[in-house]
C-alpha cells in the first residue's frame, strides 16, 4: 500500500466534482509531502498511469481526478475526469 492510497480514498469519499486542498491538508492525509511537491511542477503532473513511476498521480487518477497545483499558493485543485 502506498502512502498516496490515503489520498485516493479521501478523494473517492468526498463525492465532489471539484475539490480544492492546501498542501498542508494533503500532507496530513498522506503523512507528509516531499520537497519536490513544493519545488517542482512535475511532481503534480497528471502522468499517464500506465507509464507513471510515482504513486501520487496514480492515486488521484485512480480516484477519477486530475490535479492542478499552484505551488506559490500551496493549493491543489482536483477535478473529476
Amino acid at each position: 500500500m502506498s502512502q498516496y492510497d490515503f489520498l485516493k480514498d479521501f478523494l473517492e469519499q468526498s463525492g465532489k466534482d471539484h475539490l480544492s486542498m492546501s498542501f498542508a491538508q494533503i500532507a496530513a492525509i498522506v503523512g507528509g509531502l516531499p520537497l519536490a511537491a513544493f519545488d517542482d511542477d512535475r511532481w503534480w503532473a497528471n502522468d499517464d498511469t500506465n507509464r507513471a513511476r510515482h504513486g501520487q498521480p496514480k492515486s488521484w487518477q485512480a480516484a477519477g481526478y486530475r490535479a492542478s497545483a499552484d505551488r506559490r499558493e500551496r493549493i491543489v485543485q482536483f477535478d473529476r475526469i
